[in-house]
């Protein structure tokens, strides 16, 4: 099941275009999918903008997914391989909110890790340091995806409240 939050325009060489879809179109997709059939999990992708995720917060608290224990991964796509940005950057404190009540499995790229933690991520004890602030933002887990390293090898790390896992 698909809640679809945004149209995009993009290739190879970038995000041209972001089309968003109306708030209450997206709430009603959501509500739509939950009350069809049991659900253990939601992935979250692009929340592109404040609105957007409060809207789905109100959303996530009127159909009590925490009281149902549903898990959530975000995938906080704050930043295209291209470098485009897909939130905006007025967002970024609604998505630090959204992340403090629904504890979600947290899968950011480097740069997105870095815009949520505001430091600079080299290497892999940046990225162990950077895990750990975004723990401290509410995160449960956080896959810190280190494709982003000046690296001959992609090195992913899973940091949760027992440490660190490459």
């Amino acid at each position: 099941m698909s809640a679809i939050t945004a149209l995009t325009v993009q290739n190879t060489k970038g995000v041209s275009e972001i089309h968003e879809i109306p708030i209450d179109i997206v709430k009603k997709q959501i509500q739509a999918c939950l009350s069809d059939i049991n659900t253990d999990t939601i992935k979250i992708g692009m929340m592109h903008n404040a609105e957007l995720i409060m809207g789905i917060y109100e959303t996530f608290e009127n159909q009590n997914v925490i009281k149902n224990n549903i898990k959530i991964i975000l995938d906080p796509v704050m930043v295209a391989k291209s470098g485009h940005r897909l939130l905006k950057i007025d967002a970024i404190d609604a998505l630090k909110i959204f992340i403090k009540k629904f504890k979600p499995i947290l899968t950011p790229n480097i740069p997105e890790a870095e815009i949520l933690t505001d430091t600079k991520i080299q290497n892999i004890s940046d990225m162990e340091k950077a895990g750990n602030l975004i723990l401290k933002l509410g995160a449960s887990h956080v896959i810190l995806k280190g494709g982003h390293l000046e690296s001959k090898e992609i090195t992913d790390i899973l940091i949760d409240y027992n440490g660190s896992h490459k």
